[in-house]
């Protein structure tokens, strides 16, 4: 459902396109089981999964009873944000539930490292259940049923055992088209549009998606930020010309691109520094300092030119008292 609505095709005729219309891949990872539940193990397994397969963006439609992070779960957002991820996060749905969603979002959209999502209604309300706050950034349409007619999110479903038990037309596994509300539908919708924002521009950062995510928002309340939209409901459109008519990189982010990741034979890196690779347990195994055309090859061989073995590597680029680190694959 959320990957539909985040980036199913356009153009070929069949119900709907998702915000990205097909433009941007999806790499899928279940955490949980067919009842939707799941645990903080599975959430990190999860996370560091999509993290080192080389994904841009993770889409977490997802969240705790609480705004407060298990360890293991702070650590791996910690790890995926440090790599470039952006990550995106439903804000929850239990507003007005005491001691539970009273102006406060779930965890993970409670990070600072995360563009927490909340839901709206059609007039750009913020929908009753739909959980905000000081850690919220912006709201995207996710139904809503407080008005008079319910308006719900229509996408791609993947039937399940309760589906085809009461429908008997339906086998558990099939492909289709199904609604429902929340904070999870409003999430993917931001989702797709940092993966089109990316597919402009492959150089920019997490932070620099999230500031171009909040500052073309459009404010529905408050000028400026509000604690029930955050800074307001979400704009593809602006958020896309943005990017051709003023510059957003921040000059005081480094530049990091890795293509392809993973790899086999080689890769290119595109970087604003002095580059170093380092093997899984932290040792140092290539360097490359900065060169005038900010690109180098790296054919996955150590300084001494032997063959390293396939695995996850960990590429720094430093300049100065900067530096940012991100993961690569090596397969062979």
């Amino acid at each position: 459902h959320c990957a539909g609505i985040a980036a199913a095709v356009m153009d070929n005729a069949t119900m709907f396109a998702g915000v990205a219309g097909g433009g941007c891949k999806i790499l899928p990872v279940r955490i949980g089981n067919p009842e939707g539940s799941m645990t903080i193990s599975d959430i990190v397994a999860g996370i560091e999964f999509a993290t080192i397969s080389g994904a841009h963006v993770i889409s977490m439609s997802l969240g705790g009873m609480s705004s407060e992070p298990e360890p293991a779960e702070s650590t791996m957002i910690d790890f995926a944000w440090s790599a470039g991820v952006v990550l995106v996060a439903a804000s929850g749905n239990m507003a007005g539930i005491p001691f539970i969603g009273n102006d406060t979002c779930a965890y993970p959209a409670s990070s600072h490292q995360t563009i927490a999502v909340g839901s709206c209604d059609i007039s750009g309300n913020r929908a009753s259940f739909s959980q905000h706050g000081s850690m919220l950034d912006v709201v995207a349409p996710g139904g809503a049923s407080e008005t008079s007619i319910t308006e719900t999110i229509w996408s791609t479903w993947v039937a399940s055992v309760a589906d085809a038990n009461d429908d008997p037309s339906l086998d558990p596994g099939d492909h289709i088209y199904n609604h429902a509300e929340g904070t999870s539908m409003a999430c993917p919708q931001v989702t797709g549009i940092c993966g089109l924002l990316l597919s402009e521009d492959p150089t920019l950062g997490n932070e620099e998606i999230r500031d171009i995510i909040n500052s073309t928002a459009d404010d529905v309340m408050d000028p400026g930020f509000d604690l029930e939209t955050g800074y307001g409901l979400v704009n593809a459109y602006n958020a896309l010309r943005s990017l051709s008519i003023c510059e957003k990189r921040n000059p005081n982010i480094l530049k990091l691109d890795i293509r392809p990741n993973p790899f086999n034979a080689s890769c290119t890196i595109t970087a604003d520094g002095d580059i170093e690779i380092f093997d899984i347990s932290g040792r140092l195994v290539r360097e490359f300092e900065e060169t005038t055309a900010n690109s180098v090859f790296w054919d996955g061989k150590d300084e001494a030119g032997k063959e390293l073995p396939s695995g996850i590597y960990l590429i720094r680029v430093s300049s100065g008292e900067r530096a940012v680190d991100r993961p690569v694959t090596l397969l062979k």
